[in-house]
Formats: structure tokens, C-alpha cells, sequence
């Protein structure tokens, strides 16, 4: 609601929360989750490369703080319940 009531036409808002973590961090923590494990290597296929790869996204939610805006929750607190809604609400 705060990019409906205060936000500019036509400008790109990013919703993050001063927060950075690797991409190889992320899938480690989602299929810590999702499997219970820590061994996330088997998970993933590393046979695959493309020029350019990305190891992490880095977003600015600057603007939207700006606008009074703050996050409510925790990324890390919230991987367990994320993944189980997919778990229990995706269409596999």
C-alpha cells in the first residue's frame, strides 16, 4: 500500500530488507528445509555453466524505505514456512 499511496507513476520499486546472502546460500538454507539436510551438493546440478552466471541479486529497496516503508519480516526466518507452503501448494 505504501507504492499505491505515496509511490510515482511509472517508477520501479524493489522490495528487499538490507539483507545479502549468495545464491549457493539460498539453495542451501531451501533444501535444508525442504529435506532436512545440510548435504545440499546433491541437489544440485553443477554440470551446467553459462557465461556471465550469477552468484548473488542485489536489490536497492532504497527508494522504497524513502516512502516510509520497512520489512516486517526476516528472510532467514522465514525460509521453513516459504518452502512448506510450496511443499503443500505447488503443482508438481
Amino acid at each position: 500500500m505504501t507504492i499505491l499511496d505515496s509511490g510515482e507513476f511509472n517508477t520501479i520499486y524493489n522490495i528487499a530488507g538490507a539483507f545479502e546472502q549468495s545464491n549457493a546460500d539460498t539453495v542451501r538454507e531451501i533444501v535444508k528445509c525442504f529435506h532436512g539436510t545440510e548435504s545440499w551438493h546433491e541437489f544440485v546440478d553443477f554440470s551446467y555453466s553459462r557465461q556471465g552466471q550469477d552468484v548473488r541479486y542485489a536489490l536497492s529497496d532504497e527508494k522504497l524505505r524513502r516512502l516510509g516503508w520497512s520489512p516486517k519480516k526476516v528472510f532467514r526466518e522465514e525460509m521453513s514456512s516459504i518452502v512448506e507452503y510450496y511443499k503443500n501448494n505447488f503443482r508438481w
